[in-house]
């Protein structure tokens, strides 16, 4: 289902604190309450590959390794019913992990919903993070990573791979409404591919080989590479090697 960009608008509005009503009106309208502040942490496991999904609705996300667990997680909210849920299950050499906001139907005030996620750097991750409206920064050096998604609804995301890592993996972001900007380790292997509705697209630090992509000094090399693919909205995609 595609959402109305006015309604992607009106949610990260709400998520930055200003008054206004969304939802589709013929639910309840929930107003906030007291800012609720806690943390959550998932063990460590034995599985080879861990499948991390964040599934923000509206808000700020902040993800990060160097947890000693598997994830040690932070949330601030005053929506009661977006007060996140959190689901993990392992089957075989696999695991997977899933952090969702609560749903609620419509909302009137100054809404806060703010997380801050780390990650372990030993367990390899394939990591999936929504967020349909409000702004992520994802600092995702010394992980380890099998592949990263990122989809983004209104507002801004910033995401760091300047790292060294133990294998190749793709790297995927989609953006609506707002700007992404990507860091890239520099002298190591990259390809990346960029694609823009209205906004800008600047890539510094890489060298452009076609319409659309772009390729580091180091590629074709034995080192561990980062494939890149960026596909923006209505904002500017900025693509820095540094």
């Amino acid at each position: 289902m595609r959402i109305p960009v006015t309604a992607l608008v009106a949610a990260a509005v709400v998520a930055a604190g200003c008054n206004i009503r969304v939802g589709d009106g013929r639910g309840p309208v929930e107003r906030p309450g007291p800012l609720v502040e806690e943390s959550e942490t998932v063990e460590l496991t034995q599985a080879e590959i861990v499948q991390v999904e964040l599934q923000l609705g509206a808000g700020k996300i902040e993800v990060e390794g160097g947890a000693d667990n598997l994830m040690e997680a932070d949330f601030r909210y005053n929506i009661p019913s977006w007060k996140p849920e959190i689901h993990f299950e392992e089957t075989g050499f696999r695991g997977r992990l899933t952090v969702k906001q609560g749903s609620g139907s419509a909302i009137m005030g100054k809404a806060t919903n703010e997380w801050r996620v780390r990650l372990s750097d030993k367990a390899p991750i394939d990591l999936e993070v929504t967020c349909g409206a409000g702004d992520g920064r994802l600092d995702l050096r010394g992980m380890n990573l099998r592949s990263v998604n990122v989809k983004m609804g209104a507002g801004r995301v910033d995401l760091d791979l300047r790292s060294e890592y133990q294998r190749d993996f793709d790297v995927n972001m989609e953006g609506g409404v707002g700007d992404a900007t990507i860091h890239l380790p520099r002298g190591l292997p990259v390809e990346a591919q960029a694609r823009g509705g209205i906004g800008k697209i600047d890539v510094r630090g890489l060298t452009k080989e076609e319409d659309n992509l772009w390729v580091s000094a180091g590629s074709g090399s034995d080192r561990p590479a980062i494939r890149l693919n960026v596909k923006g909205g209505v904002g500017a995609i900025k693509i820095y090697a540094d």
